[in-house]
């Protein structure tokens, strides 16, 4: 080689240099460029996942001919559409067979339960409900003969007497001497039944005690004024709320003239006669009582 084509040995390492150099530069502004890239595209990754995800309100479907048809989505509506979706078909082969119309009501005639009888029951009379409402046990099948001398006769008695005493048993308004016992029975006695067996007690004759009356025992009846209420008979009150007296026993009588005086018995119109029989002593009540007993 010439010495004019030489290429100094410096300037050969200076080329070299810068050129490098140049490269250098360039693999480092296309690594810089390059990292911007990867920044931008993570933030906007981040930001576009950080948003929530709205539910798309409106559907547009095209259709056959061009037709465009918008819909508007909600929970509602998806709902409904479930509802809409067709039911599941059931084969022939699963659906009841038809009756035939003329068969139809001899099938119903054949399967309908009995129907329970509707007739009404015919109203019990006096003396059958005397008997089914257990009031014979006590005071006898004739009215007459009570089992206990204590408990009252109830033959000839006023109605509407026996129905107050009745009534207020059951309610208890009455609850001296063996009323306890009466009570149980009057719970189950409607008011329409104890106005039929009063009815029926008041139609039947009242028969006399057997026994002497003390001789004192029709004046003291006078004396206490006791007629004042019950009848110079002792059996026409002057008010159909009070007893007869005349044939009742004796023990019975004695008992509530007792009770009255002491305010064991204080129901109804006893209130009255509490004055009159508080003159009266234990020995002129039974006297009375005796003389009232042999009445008939």
């Amino acid at each position: 080689m010439s010495q004019q084509n030489r290429i100094p040995v410096s300037k050969l390492t200076l080329g070299l240099a810068a050129g490098f150099a140049t490269i250098t530069a360039v693999i480092a502004v296309v690594l810089l460029l390059s990292q911007q890239g990867l920044d931008n595209g993570h933030e906007k990754t981040t930001d576009m996942s950080s948003e929530p995800i709205k539910p798309v309100n409106h559907v547009t479907v095209e259709g056959e001919k061009g037709t465009v048809v918008t819909a508007k989505l909600t929970p509602e509506s998806a709902q409904s559409e479930e509802k809409k979706a067709p039911a599941e078909q059931t084969p022939e082969s699963a659906k009841p067979a038809t009756v035939p119309e003329g068969e139809t009501e001899a099938a119903e005639t054949q399967t309908d339960s009995p129907k329970p009888v509707t007739e009404p029951v015919a109203q019990l009379d006096g003396a059958t409900l005397y008997l089914r409402r257990n009031c014979v046990a006590c005071h006898g099948a004739d009215a007459n003969t009570p089992i206990m001398p204590n408990y009252p006769k109830l033959a000839g008695q006023n109605k509407d007497y026996v129905v107050a005493q009745m009534k207020d048993i059951k309610s208890g308004a009455r609850n001296n001497g063996q009323t306890a016992a009466m009570k149980p029975i009057m719970s189950m006695v409607s008011d329409a039944e104890m106005e039929t067996i009063a009815d029926w007690l008041a139609s039947l004759s009242t028969s006399t005690t057997s026994g002497t009356p003390a001789p004192n025992g029709a004046a003291l009846y006078q004396s206490k004024i006791c007629f004042s209420c019950h009848g110079a008979d002792a059996k026409t009150p002057v008010m159909p709320i009070y007893p007869k007296l005349a044939g009742q026993n004796k023990d019975y009588t004695v008992a509530q003239m007792k009770d009255i005086k002491s305010g064991a018995r204080n129901n109804g119109l006893s209130g009255t006669m509490k004055g009159i029989v508080s003159t009266v002593t234990d020995a002129e009540m039974e006297a009375i009582a005796s003389f009232l007993a042999s009445l008939k």
